[in-house]
């Protein structure tokens, strides 16, 4: 009969990862007197009260390794490092209580590390903090085991681990979106995976689950093709692609980069490799484009790309005290754009970085990006609006290959903290700043997924960071779009912000963070 050993303790959330990297230790440092150990898991009972649930094959088993030593699991000492204990007793586990984290014995993962090519990586390992790295500083992964795959095979083995042990798995390929820390998951890095393989007479690449999107770019470009990219070359191209994959470039002339997937190759549930087409599997592979990493682990996927190799665009960077021109000029402008020629804009407050040229250092601009498939002519003809409004900041409009094409939106490049909500500094509030800007019938939250008709809205509404202190929020009664200006305060605040809004369908602008 099992048995159940509870300590119960106060702790910060923030000092989770530190309970796991030192009960990983010492799980591996008693290992060979945890005699029937089966399992150790962290309960959360309530904001800072925690309950470690250590589970026994017999209680003869519990009382046998508690008579070995004083540091064994359970003792108040331990727990003294990251917390207060509260009791220690033996018992049932409350009843609503919420399981938090896991914890992988180590000597489970010397197991799977004998199954796989890449590192396994416990918490306390070195090597762990860098297996789990993000793009964004501010949303940290903090699994129970981080698993390097390097093929498809690894991929598999650890899958399989994670259901025998039951552990919910993660995947991470660079990190660019994380939503949830992964306490007590097992993390699947694919990062290593990053083969593309072009077929030019087909106009098919295979692209493996961590192939970023210059790896995709530069081997099609040898080609004369172009992938339907994303506006960063530093994204994972399967994981931007199973989102749907909105090409700031292409998007408009070929649709969603999920539109033309042909194969995919997913590690299921069960642990087994599987190839997913829409004649063999049509419900998976109609799941899998769009709905993210929920249906599995994709390993690769096949993309049409595209004879394109040149184009015709950049950005322009206006001070922020132009906003409210330049969005009025680009609302009515992008109405009437072809489709072969596609536009977003975005509200930054841009760093103080010597990577920056220059003038954009620590500013605060508009950054309107356009680029075009058509004749450069027609580009410039059509962007006189812009060009008649007002001097730009900085401008790198020109004729470009493809390859260039992340230099249109100029995200970072490299790690960075950033967030989607409003800045937490002494001079703003923690609140939204609202703004409108015309659209008829419709209206759409930066937050919200998706369109909802709103018949009588006359002005579209998106929640953003605070680019500037104390601000209040703006009604559609009380403010209009015209009346939309940028205070001399906005100086004052030094947290980085952005808001984006893209051109898409005729009609249909969306907003995007």
């Amino acid at each position: 009969m099992t048995t159940v050993e509870l300590t119960r303790f106060r702790m910060n959330p923030d000092q989770v990862a530190d309970l796991l990297a030192a009960h990983s230790k010492m799980l591996a440092d008693f290992a060979a007197d945890l005699d029937g150990f089966l399992d150790a898991r962290l309960v959360r009972l309530s904001d800072d009260e925690w309950l470690d649930v250590l589970t026994w094959d017999t209680p003869e088993d519990l009382a046998a390794s508690r008579a070995k030593g004083p540091d064994l699991p359970g003792v108040a000492a331990f727990y003294a490092t990251v917390g207060d204990v509260i009791s220690d007793e033996d018992g049932e586990l409350e009843t609503g209580a919420e399981p938090v984290a896991p914890v992988v014995i180590p000597g489970h993962a010397a197991d799977l590390a004998r199954h796989v090519d890449g590192p396994v990586l416990l918490p306390a390992d070195g090597g762990y903090a860098g297996e789990c790295a993000t793009y964004n500083l501010n949303r940290v992964l903090e699994p129970a085991l981080a698993v390097g795959a390097t093929c498809e095979a690894d991929v598999c083995a650890a899958v399989r681990f994670a259901a025998a042990h039951s552990l919910p798995v993660a995947v991470k390929a660079t990190g660019h979106q994380v939503v949830l820390p992964g306490h007590g998951a097992l993390l699947v890095s694919t990062g290593r995976m990053n083969g593309v393989t072009v077929d030019p007479d087909r106009r098919i690449v295979r692209i493996e689950a961590g192939a970023r999107a210059r790896d995709v770019v530069r081997a099609t470009a040898a080609h004369g093709l172009a992938p339907a990219s994303g506006s960063a070359a530093t994204v994972g191209v399967v994981g931007y692609t199973l989102g749907g994959g909105q090409s700031p470039l292409l998007g408009r002339s070929f649709g969603y980069a999920a539109d033309h997937v042909r194969e995919l190759r997913v590690v299921s549930a069960e642990g087994v490799s599987r190839t997913v087409t829409a004649d063999s599997e049509p419900d998976l592979f109609w799941a899998l484009r769009g709905g993210k990493g929920n249906f599995g682990v994709v390993t690769s996927v096949d993309l049409e790309a595209f004879p394109v190799a040149r184009f015709y665009g950049g950005g322009l960077w206006y001070r922020g005290e132009q906003m409210a021109d330049v969005l009025h000029t680009w609302r009515q402008w992008v109405d009437d754009l072809p489709e072969e020629m596609s536009s977003s804009v975005a509200v930054q407050r841009l760093p103080g970085r010597p990577e920056l040229p220059e003038p954009l250092r620590g500013a605060f601009v508009v950054h309107l990006r356009i680029g075009s498939l058509g004749e450069a002519e027609d580009a410039e003809r059509l962007m006189a609006p812009f060009r008649n409004l007002a001097t730009p900041l900085f401008d790198t409009i020109r004729d470009r290959p493809y390859s260039t094409m992340a230099e249109m939106h100029l995200d970072p490049p490299t790690r960075c903290p950033t967030t989607t909500g409003p800045p937490a500094c002494a001079s703003c509030p923690r609140r939204p700043w609202t703004c409108w800007w015309s659209s008829p019938d419709r209206t759409r939250s930066a937050r919200s997924p998706t369109w909802r008709s709103a018949p009588s809205a006359e002005h579209s509404t998106v929640s953003l960071p605070c680019p500037t202190p104390c601000r209040p929020e703006a009604s559609p009664s009380s403010r209009s779009a015209s009346a939309w200006a940028v205070p001399s305060s906005a100086k004052r605040c030094g947290a980085t912000s952005a808001v984006s809004w893209t051109h898409w369908r005729p009609g249909r602008p969306t907003g995007t963070w």
